[in-house]
């Protein structure tokens, strides 16, 4: 589709430019690079500047920031819980911990399954990957998986987006996205 349009283009570019008197060509030409360098300038702009901040959410931004979190005190929860609202999040948990792509295949250690032409994870070690609308906002004492299954919260880490927190949740912290709305909350479920 793009060469159909580049061509389209230099074509009305050299229909428009054999119908403009050749006195004012050398002025069209200035004008025609003067507003391509501001419309790319506006572009840059927008792209490094605008862009990044407002829609941050798009680019899974957080997710660094949780998982330095889940690596400084995995160890103080029996399971970690983490949403799947913004997008995979056993991806970026095998990125930032430098997992052995090996280790997050089906094993006796995680909890993967196919369904609807895709490969889900729900587990990897003691972490769990759950459906943001299944977090309860009421009590709760256990969560349920998409494989199945329901897994207890006692002496928990529950990592949740903004409107997901149980009431029985401690809030811990809250990673903001570039524009300074709530991403992730981390919580403690007792």
């Amino acid at each position: 589709m793009i060469p159909a349009i580049i061509i389209f283009a230099c074509l009305g570019l050299s229909r428009l430019l054999s119908i403009i008197p050749h006195k004012f060509i050398k002025s069209f030409s200035i004008l025609l690079a003067l507003w391509i360098c501001v419309s790319f300038g506006s572009y840059l702009r927008q792209y490094f500047g605008n862009y990044a901040l407002t829609y941050s959410s798009s680019w899974q931004f957080g997710y660094e920031e949780v998982m330095t979190y889940v690596q400084d005190h995995w160890h103080e929860y029996d399971r970690i819980f983490i949403t799947k609202r913004f997008g995979e999040p056993h991806i970026f948990y095998a990125f930032f911990n430098q997992t052995n792509p090996e280790y997050v295949q089906p094993n006796i250690n995680n909890i993967r399954f196919q369904k609807s032409d895709w490969y889900w994870t729900d587990k990897v070690d003691n972490v769990y990957f759950i459906n943001d609308w299944q977090i309860p906002i009421t009590s709760i004492k256990t969560l349920p998986l998409e494989s199945g299954g329901e897994v207890t919260t006692q002496r928990s880490l529950l990592i949740t987006s903004a409107g997901h927190v149980p009431i029985n949740a401690h809030v811990i912290r809250t990673v903001n996205f570039l524009d300074g709305s709530p991403a992730f909350i981390i919580t403690s479920v007792p």
